[in-house]
């Protein structure tokens, strides 16, 4: 009986530290496995991560290939379209004027409206060549402040381009010499005569043309029409309208060879003595462009003047005739005891007014004329009546006129300005002013 008791407890123990081992076994094992699917999930997801890189590292391949493809096709086509725009430039050059004017006005007769291009206006352009210069001599220079045009035809007796040229750039610092170019245009169609010129100038300016600072350019004689067809216009004769279009288009020409070398333009003529400093005067005078005041504003009690008394802008006229006169009316009759015009401006210093007086229209003409205006001594008219009742009170000098209102003219219904011979310049009205 011990005996079994013994070996039953020895079968118990057993039994208990086979459970204890088991259930250890199955914790650890437990454990382990987690682990190991932790570390498979993060493999898993890696993975996936990599295969998503890979497809669109593939999409965008294929994109780029696409962007390639498509730049490959525009080289080509835009190859393609250099040589028959090559071809197409001598099969037309090879057409008569006619048929190429017939096939210009079928092509632009759909029902479309169209601009009018230049060649409208201007067909003989449309030679190949008439745009490219038939002489250029220089190093092309761009980026400057001042391109300095100066056209030049052939002189029956003496030429002074070698001289203005000289003296151009003999007033020009070494500084000043790399911020411009000189472009001489020599405007005559004589190929032999142009070359000559051309030449003449590249020996006695040698260093000045290396330099980039002087260049030479000729129109090809394609570039001017056929000047026995010109319409004569303004009453001028033949010969005189053949030489006002050959100079319009002379300038054109050089305007359009000029036009991306620099930011300002100036042309000269080619019989002219430079001024030491000339050049910085210049570009000082861009620089402080639309800084100056081209009109001068006053401020008004009742705000209703014209935008020229407000400062806002100013009158501007052609060569005004006699009889041409400004009128200032005011809405409500108004006492003035001053006045002040001012004519020309910074930019047209020349347009002033000449010859012209300055009238007033009392509101009460009829106490005005009992009252003014007459001289105590002698009782004879103090002021100059107009037949339509202003009273002509002041002249224009030197582009100015200011004065006082006598009082006894009472309240004003108008001021006018008032030309009286014609006018050899266009005319500007800067400053308006009066005190009432």
């Amino acid at each position: 009986m011990r005996l079994r008791n013994a070996s039953f407890l020895t079968l118990l123990l057993f039994g208990l530290c086979a459970l204890l081992s088991l259930s250890w076994y199955t914790t650890f094992s437990g454990s382990r496995g987690k682990h190991t699917g932790d570390v498979v999930d993060v493999y898993q997801r890696e993975f996936l991560a990599l295969r998503d890189r890979l497809h669109s590292a593939e999409q965008e391949n294929l994109r780029r290939s696409k962007e390639l493809n498509l730049v490959l096709d525009e080289i080509k086509k835009a190859i393609a379209e250099k040589q028959a725009l090559k071809d197409l430039n001598k099969t037309w050059a090879s057409l008569s004027e006619e048929t190429r004017l017939k096939l210009w006005n079928v092509s632009s007769s759909k029902n479309v409206l169209q601009l009018p291009s230049i060649f409208h206006h201007l067909p003989h352009l449309q030679h190949p060549e008439s745009l490219q210069p038939a002489v250029h001599l220089g190093q092309g220079r761009t980026g400057v402040s001042m391109v300095l045009g100066v056209p030049s035809v052939k002189r029956e007796v003496h030429s002074y381009l070698s001289d203005t040229l000289t003296s151009l750039m003999s007033e020009l610092s070494p500084a000043e010499k790399e911020d411009c170019v000189i472009v001489v245009l020599i405007a005559e169609a004589d190929q032999q005569y142009a070359s000559s010129v051309s030449e003449n100038l590249r020996s006695l300016f040698p260093a000045e043309i290396q330099a980039g600072l002087l260049e030479v350019v000729s129109p090809s004689p394609h570039f001017y029409p056929d000047f026995s067809k010109l319409r004569e216009s303004f009453g001028d004769p033949k010969e005189r309208v053949k030489w006002r279009t050959k100079q319009n288009l002379d300038y054109c020409f050089l305007m359009m060879y000029a036009q991306s070398k620099g930011t300002y333009y100036v042309q000269l003529e080619d019989d002219i003595v430079a001024r030491p400093n000339y050049f910085t005067t210049m570009k000082n005078f861009d620089k402080d462009f639309g800084k100056q005041h081209l009109h001068k504003g006053h401020i008004t009690q009742q705000q209703n003047s014209a935008p020229a008394y407000q400062g806002d802008d100013f009158f501007w006229a052609f060569t005004p005739v006699a009889g041409d006169f400004i009128r200032i009316r005011f809405f409500t009759p108004v006492r003035v005891e001053r006045f002040f015009f001012r004519s020309g401006n910074i930019e047209h210093p020349g347009d002033k007014l000449f010859n012209t007086t300055v009238e007033v229209l009392p509101f009460d003409n009829l106490q005005a004329e009992k009252e003014a205006l007459t001289d105590s001594k002698d009782k004879t008219p103090k002021y100059q009546r107009t037949e339509d009742g202003f009273y002509r009170i002041a002249w224009f000098h030197s582009g100015v006129c200011e004065g006082e209102v006598e009082p006894s003219f009472g309240p004003l219904e108008a001021i006018r300005l008032t030309v009286i011979t014609d006018s050899p310049v266009w005319v500007i009205l800067s400053e308006v002013g009066h005190l009432d």
